[in-house]
């Protein structure tokens, strides 16, 4: 299970294969090669045209369906991103410099360290008091739709932790609640909430007036030199999620300097 991302950028992949056509060989193609993993270390050396899983799904009459995939069918249906692949070089999506690299996904359970970053990096009112300020007037929104998230938290399987972590900020109180649904659960990223996120996030500089603010959207075509990615990698103290995360808020900037949306499916 996993939140997955894609910067809509069009492209002769995506009108072939269609987005979600590629994300679908993505997938099947990152299972296959688990699984194929998980037999081989229990010794099994069987071809893998032999070997397959199965799969149980919810109809929509509220039963439920069971039958075999093969790793063979998914592997084949994945070899159609080959031919394709190339087109990928240069592209300005395509900001892991891989095949289909404006395609990724941040993976469930969401860490509770990534969490506290997301928190840690939002605005304090005597550091960035406008950004900080419009934060405050989405504030009333996040906590009417925050007992949703919770629901989500007590299931489990989403957060590691069951514990919702909290940060003050001035007079506001934000919680990873709150965070989770202003970043996951309000749709698809258009370019001017992206431009929001990103300062909110600490992604881009905040030194800016509502007027600049105000032209941050379309991007223009000198935004990488005006607006530069601030966030990096940090290998000694990054867990999974949050190199996902930080690979997501990459993309989100990538998207909006494209002027796209960014795709979400939480």
């Amino acid at each position: 299970m996993a939140i997955d991302v894609v910067i809509d950028y069009a492209c002769q992949p995506k009108d072939e294969l269609t987005t979600g056509g590629i994300l679908a060989r993505l997938k099947g193609r990152d299972q296959a090669q688990r699984i194929i993993q998980v037999y081989r270390d229990a010794g099994d050396q069987r071809d893998i045209s032999e070997m397959g899983f199965e799969l149980t799904r919810a109809t929509p009459d509220g039963d439920s369906e069971t039958h075999t995939v093969l790793i063979s069918d998914l592997l084949a249906s994945a070899s159609e991103l080959d031919r394709l692949a190339p087109l990928c070089e240069g592209c300005p999506a395509n900001r892991t410099h891989t095949p289909f690299g404006c395609f990724s996904r941040v993976n469930y359970p969401i860490s509770d360290h990534a969490e506290r970053w997301l928190l840690l990096q939002l605005p304090l009112p005597q550091d960035a008091p406008l950004i900080w300020s419009l934060l405050g007037e989405h504030l009333r929104e996040l906590n009417q739709y925050a007992p949703q998230v919770a629901q989500i938290r007590a299931a489990g399987h989403i957060f590691e932790s069951g514990m919702n972590p909290r940060r003050r900020l001035g007079e506001i109180a934000m919680s990873g609640d709150n965070v989770f649904y202003y970043l996951f659960m309000q749709g698809h990223i258009p370019p001017a909430r992206a431009a929001m996120l990103l300062l909110m996030f600490n992604a881009i500089p905040r030194q800016l007036d509502a007027p600049d603010i105000l032209k941050l959207t379309p991007a223009a075509a000198d935004a990488l030199q005006r607006h530069p990615f601030q966030i990096t990698p940090d290998a000694a103290l990054d867990d999974h999620t949050l190199r996902e995360i930080k690979a997501l808020l990459d993309a989100l900037y990538t998207a909006w300097r494209l002027n796209v949306t960014l795709l979400l499916d939480v």
